[in-house]
């Protein structure tokens, strides 16, 4: 009786093990890109632009504009309890040339930060 069960079980423990296909090679889940070639037609640069070669989001104004908005946009962030959010857009806005009512305003929304995470 032992040696039948222990037959069973040798014969079950092979056809498992030929049954994986002792394959070492990865499934793939993913879908293949699609393959891209240029078409022949096109022959303009495709990092040329149409606009002007001078910027007009460079204008000291606009800057500025971007600046506020920012600085908006961080005070909303840490209203609504978005944190990491609002602590990119600090990030960016030290990054940039501010004026000293600006640099307060960024320190002051950077204190309410610390204060919090406390």
């Amino acid at each position: 009786m032992k040696k039948t069960v222990i037959l069973f079980m040798v014969c079950f423990l092979l056809c498992s093990l030929a049954g994986c296909g002792w394959s070492d090679s990865p499934i793939s889940t993913t879908r293949p890109l699609p393959s891209y070639e240029p078409s022949p037609l096109i022959t303009e640069d495709p990092n040329a632009s149409d606009e002007p070669e001078d910027d007009e989001r460079d204008e000291p104004e606009i800057v500025r504009q971007e600046i506020a908005n920012m600085i908006r946009d961080a005070e909303d962030l840490i209203k609504e309890g978005l944190f990491d959010d609002a602590k990119m857009v600090l990030r960016d806005l030290r990054s940039r040339d501010l004026t000293d009512a600006e640099k307060k305003q960024v320190n002051n929304l950077l204190s309410k930060l610390v204060t919090i995470s406390d």
